[in-house]
This record gives structure tokens, C-alpha cells and sequence, in this order.
């Protein structure tokens, strides 16, 4: 990557008003989207080496490289983790529409959910992608919260009818 060749595209614009920093601003959560969606691909990537080549430690490439602790590395794979599992939601990330503190917003918000829960999650990615990038960062929180508790209730009612219906089957 040309990194000096992005200074000039970055400082380029005079920032004559409102309607012009405003622009700049949105321009800038753009690319921050395509960042972290390239870091995503980078950590997926040394994850799919170290399946190879058993002395790479992938988090420890992504701290020194960063200059981070081992604990940012490791969340960034639970990032790549969550775009492999909602590629709507890695897909809105790819294309600059939302960014990584979105998706980071659905990594917390799905620790604790068994392989089903995660599956429903899952389920939901178009409506995720879609607030992930209309939404503010509380707006979107409060949907991935809506949404996770709607799984849970409709999962333990399902399993309440189940039992309902072995009871009377006995």
C-alpha cells in the first residue's frame, strides 16, 4: 500500500464550509470502513497461514505490526469472525458502508449465544447491515440488543410449546 500517496487525497479539499466538512466527515467513516474491513481480511488471512505453518501466531504478527497488545489482536479476529458468520454484515464493512465498531457492537452482543443462537443471529444479517449503516452507534447497539433478546424469547418459547406438547403426548 502507497501510504504517501494517500496524504494528498486526505488534505487535498479546502475546508471552505459546513457543507464541505461535512462531506470530508463522511467521506472519512467511509474509508475508515474500508480499513477495517482490509484489516479483517488480513487477520482472516493469517489465520489461514498459521493453519500451514504451525509457528505462526497470527495475533502476535497483528500486535507488532500495529503496535498493540495481544487483546486488540484477538478482538480483531472475533471481528473477522463475526463478518465470515454475517457476510452481510462483512459486506457492508467491505464497502465502506458501516465500520469495525459495528461490527464490534455484534461481537459482544453475541458472546454468550450457543451455535443455534448464533445461527439465528446469522439469520438476521440484511436487517443488521442495513442499521449498521443508518444508524448511530447507540441506535445500532440497541438493535443488535433487540434483536438478540427476540432470539432468546423466541427460542425459549419454542422449547416451552416442545414441552407442552411432550407433556400431553405422556
Amino acid at each position: 500500500m502507497d501510504v504517501k500517496a494517500l496524504r494528498p487525497l486526505i488534505t487535498g479539499t479546502e475546508l471552505i464550509d459546513v457543507a464541505i466538512c461535512r462531506a470530508e466527515l463522511v467521506a472519512i467513516g467511509v474509508v475508515r470502513g474500508l480499513l477495517d474491513a482490509r484489516e479483517v481480511e488480513i487477520v482472516s488471512r493469517l489465520d489461514e497461514l498459521a493453519e500451514s505453518d504451525h509457528g505462526l501466531f497470527p495475533q502476535a504478527v497483528v500486535a507488532d505490526a500495529s503496535k498493540t497488545s495481544l487483546m486488540s489482536a484477538e478482538r480483531l479476529r472475533d471481528r473477522a469472525g463475526t463478518c465470515a458468520a454475517i457476510p452481510e454484515l462483512g459486506a457492508a464493512l467491505a464497502d465502506g458502508a458501516t465500520t469495525g465498531d459495528r461490527v464490534d457492537i455484534v461481537v459482544r452482543a453475541s458472546n454468550g449465544l450457543n451455535t443455534n443462537e448464533r445461527a439465528l443471529l446469522a439469520g438476521h444479517g440484511q436487517r443488521l447491515a442495513l442499521a449498521a449503516s443508518q444508524q448511530t452507534a447507540t441506535g445500532f447497539r440497541k438493535t443488535v440488543e433487540h434483536v438478540v433478546r427476540q432470539i432468546r424469547e423466541d427460542d425459549g418459547l419454542a422449547r416451552l410449546e416442545r414441552q407442552t406438547r411432550m407433556a400431553r403426548l405422556k
